[in-house]
């Protein structure tokens, strides 16, 4: 077509017949007559004498006009005159050779393509790509949540004691409470707006499922493999106990969540910075007003920054600003206290509580009180007196002979001197007495004072809110105005709540294989003394505080147990990882891995070390 154009531009006639002849064509059968084929050879050979430009493009055969459409396929065949002559068709040279053709290799295969999941947008590209590679812990999150979404519909919409009105009644009034802190207050009155128990209990377990990705996260960031960091958040994520008190409207779940995250930040970098060691402080300022388990954790948290090689410098602008951060707080706290019940503390009950702790073995004759403390002592031998919680909260205690109320300001100042006093004459008994609830911690069940047997799934429907408020002065009306007018009394649904009591008799945490935990964490802590203050022991110190603090100023509880379960974790598997280490150093023959240098104070980011083989 290209050349019959190029004829017509360069010669200027012969246009008419040309068109006329493919009209007639393609309009009707035409029969030949000696004059047409005689024009017709006169432009063959016209052709033939003319020079050509050959544009080396393929001949494309021109399109029937409108009025031929729809004829037999032989009557829109192009007529002699039409088709392109020997010299208008391109040479051997210029057709394509098969170097010139696409080849197979050069063709788009079936993998370059884009495949579904690259059509996907980047962000949900990337989740699938990280549930890939961390497929592990993404089953056993999911294994978690469904067992709490199980919880959530068989105990609507949660459990009750008696320390959860308080600790509401303080949110709605916006006051301290005299027996305890009220940090969970404060996460009560954010949580206010919803006005629904269920989503603030859907909130504390999601904390739970929290505590458990951070164990995950902070070890895979220490360089443990993946199926090792699912291994040590097994038990803070599966453990019947913990998502049982994470149902309860009390501040254990919210304490486990700040000491976790305080220990999460303080070792994600080997060397905390400025701004980390300031909110570390304000996580544990949290903590101690949540519960007062906590305020002796500052100090774990100093010793590692004493022991992280920060610089002299360094260290004490990181120590002020944590010290700082953690006191001012408290101070604030204590003040407050004071615009209510006149005295500078945190709480009015500290006397009542340690009084208990040495109520046990406390001996008149040895300690010789003074006449104002005298009633607080007991006649009954010390091998027949009642358990650490009998004398806070029975009415035959000596604290309610008291000159006023058990948690006054008064009575607290008058039973805390008697308890020093206690300690300070019997430091073997004290001693004994808090080394007898620490251990009761990793004894079995049935060697315990019987704590676990509370915090159990219930069979029966728990008691309502409405005696309960009666029973610790709170208006019922507080509750039911927390839950936006409906009762907030717990239900017991079934099968679900069967199907989690039989949960319960498997999937725990005993005592004793807490006790493996915890002497693996410290054995590999031992094995470490070179790198004194690394991650394996300031996690250790972190559990072992929470633990001894709790035994030493009230008694064993597994309430007081479960927030110390994921820093015990951390350090065994950082244990593990420096016997290992120990191990592979003294064999003949085989050197310690080089990433042993770094094992105290890991650097690498989560995900983007070398993991040893595919199975990790």
């Amino acid at each position: 077509m290209w050349a019959i154009l190029d004829k017509i531009i360069r010669t200027g006639d012969g246009s008419n017949g040309a068109d006329s002849n493919v009209d007639s064509g393609h309009r009707h059968r035409a029969v030949k007559s000696p004059g047409s084929a005689a024009a017709g050879d006169e432009r063959k050979l016209a052709a033939e004498r003319s020079p050509q430009v050959t544009l080396g493009l393929p001949l494309v055969t021109q399109r029937p006009p409108e009025a031929t459409r729809g004829l037999p396929e032989a009557t829109q065949r192009p007529s002699e005159t039409q088709r392109p002559s020997e010299a208008q068709r391109p040479s051997e040279a210029q057709r394509p050779s098969e170097t010139q053709r696409p080849s197979e290799a050069q063709r788009p295969s079936e993998t370059q393509r884009p495949s579904e999941t690259q059509r996907l947008p980047q962000a949900t590209r990337r989740l699938l790509e990280f549930m890939r590679e961390h497929r592990l812990i993404c089953t056993l999150v999911l294994v978690a949540t469904v067992v709490r979404i199980v919880v959530l519909v068989a105990y609507p919409p949660g459990f009750w004691y008696p320390d959860s009105l308080p600790y509401l009644h303080a949110a709605v009034q916006f006051i301290p409470y005299q027996i305890r802190p009220v940090g969970y207050s404060f996460f009560l009155i954010l949580a206010e707006p919803i006005h629904s128990v269920i989503l603030l209990i859907s909130l504390q377990h999601v904390m739970g499922l929290l505590v458990g990705a951070q164990v995950y996260a902070l070890l895979r960031r220490q360089g443990l493999p993946k199926w090792a960091g699912t291994i040590a958040a097994m038990p803070p994520l599966l453990s019947a106990t913990a998502i049982q008190i994470e149902h309860y409207v009390l501040s254990d779940a919210l304490f486990c969540f700040l000491v976790t995250t305080a220990l999460f930040l303080a070792l994600w970098r080997p060397k905390p910075r400025l701004w980390i060691c300031s909110l570390v402080g304000l996580i544990l300022a949290w903590a101690a007003l949540d519960r007062s388990q906590g305020i002796l954790l500052i100090v774990p948290f100093l010793l590692y920054l004493v022991l992280a090689r920060l610089g002299l410098r360094k260290l004490l602008v990181c120590a002020t600003a944590m010290g700082l951060s953690f006191a001012v707080p408290l101070i604030a706290y204590s003040w407050w206290f004071e615009q209510s019940y006149g005295s500078f503390e945190m709480t009015s009950s500290t006397g009542a509580f340690l009084y208990a702790r040495v109520a046990t073995f406390a001996d008149c004759s040895v300690i010789k009180p003074p006449g104002n403390e005298r009633w607080l002592c007991l006649s009954t031998p010390p091998g027949q007196r009642q358990p650490v919680g009998w004398y806070v909260w029975q009415k035959a205690s000596p604290l309610k002979d008291g000159p006023a109320w058990e948690f006054s300001d008064q009575v607290s100042h008058l039973a805390t001197n008697f308890a020093l006093r206690a300690i300070s004459a019997q430091p073997a008994n004290y001693l004994g007495a808090v080394w007898h609830s620490t251990i009761e911690t990793f004894m079995p069940t049935s060697k315990t004072n019987g704590s676990q047997k509370i915090y159990a799934f219930p069979s029966s429907t728990p008691e309502s809110v409405r005696p309960l408020s009666t029973a610790v002065g709170v208006p019922y009306s507080e509750p039911l105005s927390y839950n936006g007018g409906h009762d907030p009394s717990t239900r017991v649904v079934q099968p679900f709540a069967h199907w989690l009591r039989s949960y319960q008799d498997f999937i725990v945490l005993p005592g004793p294989l807490l006790g493996v935990i915890v002497l693996i964490g410290l054995l590999g802590s031992v094995l470490a003394f070179r790198r004194f203050g690394g991650a394996a022991l300031f996690a250790w110190l972190v559990g072992a505080v929470l633990i001894v603090t709790a035994a030493a100023t009230a008694d064993y509880d597994a309430r007081y147990v479960v927030a110390s379960i994921p820093a015990f974790c951390i350090a065994a598997a950082l244990g593990i990882r420096q016997i290992d280490y120990q191990v592979a150093a003294r064999a003949p023959g085989i050197g310690m891995p080089s990433r042993a240098r770094s094992a105290g104070n890991g650097s690498k980011k989560l995900g983007s070390h070398r993991a040893p083989s595919r199975s990790s």
